[in-house]
């Protein structure tokens, strides 16, 4: 739902407390997107560079998490900056209705296309890891990928299409004074007027939500099952790999950190479109207006943490994330120490075994 006004809207006299409420949204509009952006972007690139790493490269839910750096970037830097700048100064659109059309194409288009397919990206990741969890077996055909780059492609051209018809919106500032309703499809795709907020709320939100939440049950079902296997397979088992076992829970980790932290910062929001779009219990009139759209306008900007937190997630919970990122900041440095270090162990192995002392 974009709940932009233009700058044809004449304001009447509002309530001291509506005059309050506005004050302080538009504070939070002004002053925390640009620090969620810039944070956002260099977390995001920190994060790409840590993934092309040949130690994340076999990995499905690296490969994932690699496209979302790459998607959480474009939505920051082409969603949220514009928005930002046209927030700023309005007039900047409005003012010719050549340059606002294409806005309404332009901006929406992205709006729903990354957004959605952002959010499915992270809810089939998810999928992917229950599946290779459930089924370590099958897991590197399943969990290729190969296939994950399939998934992801399937997904573009699904949401590509469904939102096609956005390409046919066009700028009139007679029909209202939101984005809305400014922004207006006519002809053969009219229909689209009434059904893109609910294709965007209930196929982008709702729907890859209940999935995160149904599959991250199952991992932790099977994670306990699969560990409780493990550690009966293995208590005679003298060849187990330790590093592999290593491995999987790190990325396990961060995949729980990032499918969490995605429910945690979007879930007020599809509760907020449910309510007052869906259930409407309340009037949308007089200060319940303006406490409406200051609790959106205010849960829009927490929404953005949600495309910008992933890299710090990652550094907060894994400590082999931040080895490699330590690796791919300082690498030659690193890599000179670690093969000094490998030296020294195997000289004193050899010197040990001849029963020779090596300080």
């Amino acid at each position: 739902m974009t709940n932009d006004t233009s700058p044809n809207v004449t304001e009447t006299t509002k309530e001291p407390e509506v005059i309050l409420m506005e004050n302080l949204t538009r504070a939070v509009q002004l002053y925390v997107p640009p620090v969620i952006i810039v944070l956002g972007v260099v977390g995001n690139i920190l994060a790409y560079m840590v993934m092309r790493q040949p130690q994340y490269d076999r990995s499905s839910s690296s490969y994932f998490m690699k496209v979302l750096a790459i998607l959480d970037t474009i939505i920051l830097v082409v969603r949220y900056l514009q928005r930002y700048i046209y927030m700023v100064n309005p007039t900047l659109v409005w003012e010719k209705n050549q340059i606002a059309t294409i806005f309404c194409k332009e901006f929406l288009f992205i709006t729903f296309f990354f957004m959605n397919l952002t959010h499915w990206v992270l809810a089939v990741m998810a999928v992917d890891r229950l599946i290779g969890i459930m089924f370590p077996l099958k897991a590197l055909v399943w969990c290729s990928v190969k296939r994950s780059r399939a998934y992801i492609i399937g997904l573009a051209i699904v949401f590509g299409v469904v939102h096609f018809p956005v390409w046919w919106k066009e700028y009139d500032d007679r029909r209202g004074t939101t984005l809305r309703t400014l922004c207006q499809i006519s002809g053969i795709f009219a229909w689209y007027n009434d059904v893109n907020e609910d294709i965007y709320y209930f196929g982008g939100y709702f729907a890859p939500v209940l999935v995160l939440l149904v599959a991250n049950i199952g991992i932790v079902i099977s994670v306990k099952k699969s560990g409780r296997r493990r550690n009966t397979m293995t208590t005679n088992m003298q060849g187990y790999n330790q590093k592999q076992n290593d491995k999987e829970r790190h990325i396990l980790i961060m995949l729980m950190l990032v499918t969490w932290a995605f429910i945690f910062f979007l879930l007020p929001l599809v509760w907020d479109y449910f309510f007052w779009e869906v259930w409407k219990p309340l009037k949308l009139e007089g200060k319940v207006v303006a406490i409406r759209l200051s609790l959106y306008e205010c849960l829009r900007v927490w929404q953005m943490f949600n495309h910008a937190a992933n890299f710090y997630l990652y550094c907060l919970g894994c400590e082999r994330f931040r080895r490699h990122l330590h690796r791919t900041l300082f690498g030659h440095c690193c890599q000179g120490q670690s093969s000094e270090v490998k030296t020294l162990k195997y000289v004193r192995s050899i010197s040990g075994s001849l029963g020779k002392d090596v300080s």
